[in-house]
């Protein structure tokens, strides 16, 4: 599941939701093992690479492994909604012979990762070439979001390269530490002829299914070109 789905690069981090590095996909086995179904099993969309103890003892990347952009889509009331956005977002990709794939949270939303071939970025806060990556995402998301009208694209998760997503075939737990039984689970097959309902009614007992291949990584900088961002 790592390797095909983006998860190939370690360390990463995980969390539920507090974070903590991990350095194989075994230890990844091990604690969402242990947390799922009690908590949420959260996992870094990016890899890392030279930690470092900051002041305070916080450790923190000064490189990033980046092979993926993580879409968030979220409707508190109408989840059909994000369901639209994601469909939307996952044809002109295609279109375009983009790498992705689409999972549903298990509870109101749904999230697009775009796969890229992976580029080490420096990301140090002391030299600007985190905000730098940074703003590179964000230009990517803010755009896609404007050109498709994605109204609701989680902007509070955009322009974020360490952002954490929930790891596929997990419970979701909510924050109040309530599993309602439903899993994160990866959308397959085409999207166009599938409904939310048929996607949450499979969340309850998913199966896994290896990943649809959707279109031919890209760097970021290639992706940046092909959309023409200014």
């Amino acid at each position: 599941i790592c390797s095909e789905r983006g998860f190939s690069y370690w360390p990463r981090a995980i969390g539920n939701p507090r974070q903590l590095f991990i350095h194989t996909p075994e230890e990844v086995y091990t604690a969402f093992r242990k947390w799922n179904g009690t908590h949420s099993c959260f996992i870094s969309t990016s890899g890392y690479d030279d930690l470092h103890f900051e002041a305070g003892g916080k450790q923190s990347p000064r490189s990033i492994i980046y092979e993926t952009t993580f879409f968030d889509f979220d409707h508190e009331t109408k989840p059909e909604n994000a369901f639209a956005d994601v469909q939307r977002l996952s044809q002109y990709l295609s279109e375009l012979d983009v790498a992705h794939w689409v999972q549903y949270s298990g509870s109101k939303g749904y999230h697009l990762f775009m796969l890229h071939k992976p580029t080490k970025f420096r990301f140090d806060y002391r030299d600007g070439s985190s905000d730098a990556l940074k703003n590179l995402v964000n230009q990517v998301q803010t755009h896609l979001k404007h050109t498709l009208g994605l109204n609701t694209l989680d902007e509070q998760t955009t322009g974020d390269p360490k952002r954490l997503c929930r790891f596929p075939y997990t419970k979701h737990v909510s924050r109040d530490g309530v599993c309602s039984g439903r899993h994160a689970v990866p959308v397959t097959g085409d999207l166009s002829t599938i409904s939310h309902e048929t996607v949450v009614a499979s969340s309850y007992r998913p199966r896994y299914e290896p990943i649809t291949k959707r279109g031919n990584r890209l760097l970021l900088k290639e992706i940046i070109q092909l959309l023409e961002i200014k």
